[in-house]
């Protein structure tokens, strides 16, 4: 059972942290609390985040407090290189069951299912993957330039949706949508 880093997000970097559980204390034959063993096993550890997003120093404090009161020790802080978390894949890691669609796995060997698909897209989705059109979201991203600018393919999956018949959900965080490029129209997987 190893440890995870506690990544507390940020633009060029992401600060890192360990956390531990810590037993429950004991009694002791005084009625007092009798700190926990050295050697006592770890109980848990957590692979824990905070989102970009929300990096602020008082969401940084909000959640070290709410850690300790539940007794999570910190061991250590330190930063994680933004080129490191790519590297080694460690949101993929964490993420697996959505990378796994949006990055890892191609687009055409996908599960899909192919009435859902073709009952809100009105294509076969065979035909789609043998013209090349179901991409995952990196091979999105590599075989239209315009959409590799940050942010980019976020603002154009942000425009897909339900009602428009532009997005389906395909199970638990698995979802296609339907872009439209230089008149060819896509299927890039996404969460």
């Amino acid at each position: 059972m190893g440890l995870g880093a506690f990544l507390k997000g940020a633009v060029k970097g992401v600060k890192g942290a360990v956390k531990k559980i810590l037993p429950k204390k004991d009694s002791n034959s005084d009625g007092g609390s009798a700190a926990p063993s050295p050697s006592a096993p770890l109980m848990n550890s957590a692979f824990v985040f905070i989102k970009p997003h929300a990096n602020t120093r008082a969401v940084q404090d909000l959640v070290v407090a709410k850690l300790t009161s539940k007794r999570v020790k910190i061991l250590s802080e330190g930063d994680i290189a933004a080129s490191k978390i790519d590297k080694d894949k460690l949101i993929d890691q964490h993420y697996y069951a959505i990378a796994e669609k949006s990055t890892l796995t191609s687009g055409k060997d996908l599960p899909v299912n192919a009435e859902k698909f073709k009952s809100v897209f009105g294509e076969d989705w065979k035909t789609v993957v043998s013209e090349g059109r179901a991409l995952n979201a990196l091979e999105f991203k590599k075989k239209f330039a315009i959409y590799q600018a940050e942010g980019a393919l976020d603002k154009a999956w942000d425009e897909t949706n339900v009602d428009k018949k532009t997005r389906v959900k395909l199970g638990g965080g698995f979802y296609c949508g339907q872009i439209e490029v230089e008149g060819l129209k896509c299927a890039p997987h996404k969460r």
